[in-house]
């Protein structure tokens, strides 16, 4: 009979004994049963339960471990495989999974450097586009695209990308033109942001539209 058992054996026959047929006075176990108890627990937080605990707690970090490499994991394959083709005057990025695709509903851009204020906005099911500018002559366009659509630019394709939080982003630039953008897709929709301002400020404006 393990040490657990033998306590609990313990209580349950000091507590037959000891019941009070009315309930009036105070329960106070015997002295008999608190020097058994007393030697019980002293058993059980010797070696053997410490060496347990030892090694439970190894089991316990090996899965957390395991567990972190995991959600690593799934953080690192954010979004939908795609591919860029070339054509004559322009590229094409597109998903090359485009089930259960949805219709796009709104567009949230919850970050904007100072000055900038929404100028236009149109769309439809399929693509929102929002364009902000500045009192001079700064600009950002915005656009969310269902992943059932291929989004094309005329550029200079530059093949370099930037990995933040799991999300691929494809930088772009436009030949003799201060003008740069990027290029992702997450949460099921293809993002597309180009503007006439650094490419920091563009990424930092991307990481929050939704």
């Amino acid at each position: 009979m393990s040490n657990l058992e033998q306590a609990l054996q313990l209580n349950l026959f000091e507590e037959m004994e000891m019941i009070s047929t009315e309930l009036k006075e105070e329960f106070i176990h015997s002295e008999n049963y608190n020097r058994q108890i007393n030697r019980l627990f002293d058993k059980m937080r010797g070696d053997k339960y410490h060496r347990f605990t030892k090694k439970a707690t190894t089991i316990i970090l090996i899965a957390a471990i395991l567990f972190a490499l995991v959600v690593a994991g799934f953080a690192a394959t954010v979004g939908r495989d795609f591919v860029i083709k070339t054509f004559s005057d322009h590229f094409e990025y597109i998903i090359t999974d485009k089930s259960n695709s949805k219709m796009v509903k709104s567009l949230q851009v919850m970050y904007l450097p100072e000055g900038f204020v929404l100028e236009s906005e149109s769309g439809d099911s399929k693509t929102i586009s929002h364009k902000y500018f500045t009192h001079g002559d700064k600009y950002v366009s915005i656009n969310k695209s269902s992943i059932k659509t291929s989004v094309g630019y005329d550029t200079d394709y530059s093949d370099s990308t930037l990995v933040i939080d799991g999300v691929t982003y494809v930088y772009i630039s436009f030949e003799d033109s201060d003008i740069n953008g990027y290029i992702w897709n997450k949460d099921d929709y293809i993002y597309f942001i180009q503007g006439n301002i650094s490419s920091e400020m563009l990424i930092e404006i991307a990481k929050q539209v939704y």
